[in-house]
């Protein structure tokens, strides 16, 4: 038995895109559009720590969502010049764009296929970004009578690409590996609170953040059954997107503020996490956590491959390949 839970978390660890992790400490960033950069906070105690990448550098403008890649690089979406910038992560140093010609990218995340996937608000798709070679390809669309704007996205448990339509306030549906819209799965279907931010809890719930709603609703992760709200007004004005952090409460950005707040799954509201002077415009988190030595973690997929063929240690290995030149 002992066996078999050690070798449950080698095969988490290496096929996990949510353990490839960015930093050599635990940090929480925050993507600010007003000013152009991206902002450290200490993940535990909310501190500010620094200015991760300032203004101006790789020509990010209007940063929106963060994404960890399979080598620890740190991508960024800049929407206002359509582009994919690809940072460093730990020194935030510029290594160059990952791909042009992406329209208005919002939300995205790594798929499992390695790919990152992008909401394109410009073109009111989803598209493909191939990091490795600057490839963009078409993966997903809907009619704006139920896909217009579409804002963040996650990949469900189901495996299945949850998409968030701001303008229409729906949660939308598409098959993980097709593309075709399967359904509108979740949603107020109250278009004047402009669906935003969307984040799978770790209790079966769904959330969504509705913008001019200023709310958070929940609804059954399975089922897509509205739940009612997590939370509503007060502190709660223009929420931008929202994170699972690693105590497992629900984060939730403030476009207008620049503040970070924290609520508990509950709904109990734990105050404000992380406000800063230097952060006017708080769009997008990302948590980050420390990463193995090299030598260990390529041993923990090695040793995962002696029973299975490992798809995310192959792909891991892969992209050091074609990124390192190694």
């Amino acid at each position: 038995m002992k066996t078999i839970g050690i070798l449950s978390l080698i095969l988490a660890a290496c096929s996990s895109p949510r353990a490839w992790a960015v930093s050599a400490g635990n940090y929480l960033l925050a993507s600010d559009w007003a000013n152009d950069q991206i902002v450290r906070f200490d993940a535990t105690t909310g501190a500010f720590v620094d200015v991760f990448i300032p203004s101006g550098r790789g020509s990010l403008d209007n940063p929106a969502d963060l994404a960890i890649g399979p080598s620890g690089d740190l991508f960024v979406a800049s929407g206002a010049n359509n582009r994919i910038l690809r940072y460093d992560g730990q020194t935030g140093s510029f290594l160059g764009t990952a791909a042009f010609n992406v329209p208005t990218p919002i939300g995205m995340e790594f798929g499992s296929d390695g790919l990152l996937y992008v909401a394109a608000r410009g073109s009111n798709s989803i598209v493909k970004v191939n990091v490795a070679q600057g490839t963009v390809v078409p993966f997903a669309t809907a009619d704006t009578t139920v896909l217009h704007w579409p804002w963040d996205l996650e990949f469900g448990p189901d495996g299945h690409l949850y998409v968030s339509s701001f303008e229409r306030s729906r949660i939308l549906r598409f098959n993980g590996t097709t593309g075709q819209l399967i359904d509108t799965f979740a949603g107020s279907l109250n278009s004047s609170e402009r669906g935003a931010g969307i984040a799978f809890g770790n209790t079966g719930v769904l959330y969504q953040a509705t913008f001019t709603g200023n709310s958070v609703r929940q609804f059954d992760a399975t089922t897509g059954a509205n739940l009612g709200f997590l939370a509503t007004g007060g502190p709660l004005i223009q929420p931008s997107n929202l994170e699972i952090g690693p105590d497992g409460n629900l984060y939730v950005s403030l476009d207008g503020s620049g503040q970070i707040l924290r609520y508990a799954s509950s709904g109990q509201y734990l105050g404000v996490f992380s406000a800063s002077a230097v952060l006017h415009g708080a769009d997008f988190l990302l948590f980050t956590n420390p990463i193995p030595e090299a030598s260990t973690f390529t041993l923990l997929c090695i040793a995962g491959g002696f029973l299975t063929r490992v798809r995310g240690c192959k792909r891991l290995r892969a992209a050091s390949v074609v990124e390192n030149g190694d």
